[in-house]
């Protein structure tokens, strides 16, 4: 075992320079993955936004036809489902149900269909 030094010339400065240049790629690694995951998150944001503006213009569009178009010979009011693709067919009947219109959900051969009170 070497015996420790005595003055400052006898010391070796490569575990002081190992020690800041981990530091510093630590340093710089934390910063480009908080930027990373910040764009991800701004992404994520957007599009959650943007659906979530979608899905609000398809719910005002199906309560808009539930209010005005006139029922059929046998009280339905058709629609097609490819309308309203960001709705689910249950949201769809909730929002039926609260326009005072019953959702019907067979034999309507791939249309929306909503039956009159």
């Amino acid at each position: 075992m070497a015996p420790r030094p005595q003055t400052p010339g006898q010391a070796d400065a490569t575990g002081e320079v190992l020690g800041a240049a981990g530091f510093a790629l630590a340093a710089v690694g934390s910063v480009d993955w908080m930027a990373w995951r910040g764009a991800v998150t701004e992404r994520e944001t957007s599009k959650a936004v943007g659906t979530a503006r979608l899905r609000r213009e398809q719910e005002e569009k199906l309560r808009e036809v539930l209010r005005a178009y006139p029922a059929d010979r046998r009280g339905y009011i058709k629609g097609s489902p490819g309308e309203y693709p960001a709705m689910t067919h249950g949201r769809a009947a909730r929002i039926a149900r609260e326009e005072g219109v019953r959702a019907e959900a067979a034999g309507n051969r791939g249309y929306g269909a909503w039956a009159k009170r």
